[in-house]
C-alpha cells in the first residue's frame, strides 16, 4: 500500500519538511494490516536503497505524499512558498507534495476522524494543543520512528544531530518518538501586535512600550477620546491560551492556563524547580493589571467566553493582542 512504501521516503526527506515546512512534525497514519505491511516496506526500503545510490532524482521513482497541516492559509505568499517548495521536492528527490491547510478551529476534530478512518495521508502537525501526539501515539495512529526498526536514525541521522539528544529526547512518549519537533520550540517569542492603522492614526510609538504596564496611558488616552466606545474597539484581547500571561513565560507542565504548575530553572547552577506559578508576585501583578484594566472596560466585556478572537482580529475591534511571534 501507499503508507508502507511512503514510510522510508518520508525519513529520508524528514530534514527538508522539518525546516521548509514551518517545522511541521513528520508522522503517519498505521495501518491495520501490519504483517502485510511490515513485508512490504521491507522490500521498499530495499528498493530505495538501491535508487538513492543512484546519481540525481530522475533515478528515484515518483511518489505522491499528502500532508496536513493547521493554519488559515490566508497569508499573501504561502502560494509562492509552497510552489517553492514543490519545486525543491521535485528537483532534488522527485516527491510530488500535496499540501492541505485546515482551519485552527477544524484541524483537530478533522484529523481525529481522518485517524480513526485509518485514511491514508503521510505527514501531519501535530502537539500537545491539537491533533494531540500523546492521545494518537496511544491509540495507535502515528508511527514510532525509533523502535527496533529505528527508522529515523537509519534514514535521517541528520534531523538528531541538529535537535540534539536534549532535545530529540524530551518529546519521547514511553521511550519512543512519534514526530519530529520543530526547533524553534526552544525558544519562547510572546510579544504584542497592533493593527498598524491604528498606530498610525494615533501616532504612538510602539518602541514606547517595554512592558504591559505601558499600554495603560495609551488605552486611557483612547478612552478618553471615546475611541473605544464610538468604535467598538477594545483594548486588549484576552483570550484563554493566548493572553498577556503568556508574556510570563512560565514554561507550563501540561500547557494548561486552568491548572498551575510550571517549570523554573535556577541561572546560579542550572537546575530545575517546579512551582505554583500563580502563587508568585509577578503572576499576582498581572492579574491586578488585567482586573483592572477590565474594571475600566479596556477588556472585552465577555472575553472569559471567547474561544477564538481571530474574527475580532480581523474585524479591527481589537487595539492589541498577545501572539506568538515565532
Amino acid at each position: 500500500m501507499k503508507k508502507n512504501r511512503l514510510i522510508t521516503l518520508m525519513l529520508a526527506i524528514v530534514m527538508v519538511m522539518t525546516i521548509a515546512l514551518t517545522g511541521c512534525n513528520g508522522k503517519k497514519v498505521e495501518d491495520t494490516d501490519t504483517s502485510a505491511g511490515t513485508n512490504k516496506t521491507d522490500a521498499t526500503t530495499k528498493k530505495i536503497e538501491e535508487d538513492t545510490s543512484k546519481a540525481g532524482a530522475s533515478k528515484l521513482e515518483p511518489v505522491k505524499l499528502t500532508m496536513y497541516v493547521i493554519g488559515n492559509k490566508d497569508e499573501n505568499d504561502v502560494n509562492k512558498v509552497e510552489e517553492k517548495i514543490a519545486e525543491l521536492l521535485k528537483d532534488d528527490l522527485n516527491i510530488t507534495l500535496d499540501y492541505n491547510t485546515i482551519s485552527w478551529g477544524d484541524y483537530t476534530p478533522k484529523m481525529e476522524m481522518k485517524a480513526a478512518a485509518r485514511e491514508e495521508y503521510d505527514l501531519a502537525f501535530t502537539s500537545n494543543w491539537a491533533f494531540h501526539v500523546d492521545t494518537n501515539a496511544a491509540n495507535g495512529s502515528f508511527m514510532p520512528l525509533n523502535d527496533d526498526k529505528d527508522l529515523m536514525k537509519k534514514y535521517a541521522p541528520k534531523v538528531i544531530d541538529v535537535l540534539g539528544e536534549d532535545f530529540w529526547g524530551a518529546g519521547r512518549i514511553n521511550g519512543l518518538n512519534y514526530a519530529v519537533p520543530c526547533y524553534k520550540e526552544v525558544s519562547h517569542a510572546w510579544g504584542l501586535m497592533f493593527p498598524k492603522e491604528f498606530i498610525d492614526r494615533f501616532g504612538f510609538d510602539i518602541d514606547e512600550i517595554n512592558k504591559l504596564e505601558d499600554l495603560t496611558p495609551w488605552f486611557e488616552k483612547l478612552d478618553s477620546e471615546g475611541f473605544f466606545k464610538n468604535e467598538g474597539v477594545y483594548g486588549m484581547q484576552a483570550l484563554l491560551g493566548e493572553s498577556p500571561l503568556k508574556l510570563l513565560d512560565y514554561d507550563q507542565l501540561d500547557n494548561n492556563d486552568r491548572v498551575p504548575g510550571a517549570l523554573t530553572i535556577d541561572p546560579k547552577d542550572g537546575n530545575f524547580t517546579v512551582i505554583n506559578e500563580w502563587a508568585t508576585d509577578e503572576f499576582a501583578q498581572m492579574c491586578k493589571l488585567l482586573y483592572d484594566w477590565k474594571n475600566k472596560g479596556y477588556i472585552k466585556e465577555d472575553a472569559i467566553n471567547d474561544t477564538d478572537y481571530n474574527t475580532d482580529l480581523a474585524a479591527k475591534m481589537m487595539f492589541s493582542c498577545v501572539k506568538s511571534l515565532k
